[in-house]
């Protein structure tokens, strides 16, 4: 019987170097049952799943799958660049050194409907075996690091980084049952703060919560050519708004609301044209997107898979210039979205 290699958020991923779309291709295990824990390092970890659907002509329903792997340094902390840069260089030879919350989201796509393929056999037999969470944080770290500041032109080699992929598939624990979805899926990988270290450091790579807004509609209507500030906004993840909802024990809930400003990730070491290259090129994802802080994404419109974007054409810019959502959130880990809000989210924060 032919050998299925799997990696679940407790057990997940080789380190994959090469381009974008490497040839071997990683699975993850995803357990509904088991949604909290520790790596063998200690690093605490946090996992949901979030149900979205449309009534629109997209697919009535997807599933983000988010692994978020907390801080030890606090991200309440505001660090100066020197010590958030030795954060994440010392975090490639000890994973507890990474001073930034790290936010791998994960969504199964399709056009049509789910493949769903019951593995549980093989898994019994054991032909089907896990990895460590070690190499998924492993991964992390090292395409963070050369992420945030490959750009900068710090290094005298070029990495490749794969914060955005299509290699990796799932598999869903529900009870005893393992169920593989047999369809292209969409990784993107973030670290998280409050707060930028500095503007600079603002990148495809960031979730910064406490940024400030610049709202989808006008800030595309002001940018005009890469001569002036507005090239700053360029390759960027950017905040478009905060929604506040209130639970009802009057806590105040925030959402944020991000958008993805550019395609490319800009490296400096190739100097023309800015630096941008055919080889850097990525597909923006899941575009616009809404963010709960604890949780992950909880949103998105994925205008860049369901249009079928080419490198060199961005649907959410040329088609979307206003901030626009086709799904709703249903429910997250189960439960529907307002109970979640009012009943269970301050109990895991």
């Amino acid at each position: 019987m032919r050998k299925i290699r799997i990696y679940r958020l407790c057990t997940i991923l080789i380190v994959v170097t090469g381009k974008i779309a490497p040839a071997q291709t990683s699975y993850l295990l995803f357990d509904k049952d088991k949604l909290t824990g520790y790596t063998k390092e200690g690093v605490p970890y946090r996992s949901s799943y979030v149900d979205i659907s449309s009534s629109k002509s997209m697919p009535k329903n997807l599933t983000i799958y988010n692994y978020l792997f907390k801080s030890e340094t606090g991200n309440g902390v505001r660090l100066d660049n020197r010590t958030f840069y030795k954060g994440w260089k010392d975090s490639q030879s000890n994973l507890n050194r990474f001073p930034s919350d790290i936010l791998i989201s994960i969504t199964p796509l399709t056009k049509t409907y789910f493949k769903m393929v019951d593995v549980s056999k093989e898994v019994k037999e054991g032909s089907i075996s896990f990895d460590s969470n070690t190499d998924l944080l492993s991964w992390a770290v090292k395409d963070l690091y050369f992420a945030i500041y490959s750009p900068l032109g710090i290094f005298d080699h070029k990495e490749v980084v794969n914060t955005k992929r299509t290699d990796i598939r799932l598999v869903i624990k529900e009870a005893n049952r393992y169920l593989l979805i047999d369809d292209e899926t969409l990784t993107e990988l973030y670290y998280l703060d409050n707060r930028p270290v500095s503007p600079v450091l603002k990148n495809m790579c960031s979730i910064v919560i406490g940024s400030e807004n610049h709202g989808k509609a006008e800030t595309l209507a002001k940018l005009r050519n890469s001569t002036g500030n507005s090239w700053d906004l360029y390759g960027k993840i950017l905040k478009d708004t905060t929604i506040k909802m209130v639970s009802k024990d009057k806590k105040t809930i925030r959402i944020q609301r991000f958008w993805t400003n550019g395609y490319v990730i800009p490296f400096t070491s190739q100097t023309k044209n800015r630096g941008i290259k055919k080889e850097w090129f990525v597909k923006d994802g899941i575009g616009d997107f809404e963010f709960l802080w604890g949780i992950g994404v909880i949103n998105g419109n994925f205008l860049d898979f369901f249009m079928e974007a080419k490198p060199n054409y961005s649907p959410d810019k040329s088609v979307v210039k206003m901030y626009k959502l086709n799904f709703k959130t249903k429910r997250i880990n189960g439960v529907p979205f307002e109970k979640f809000l009012s009943n269970h989210y301050y109990q895991i924060l």
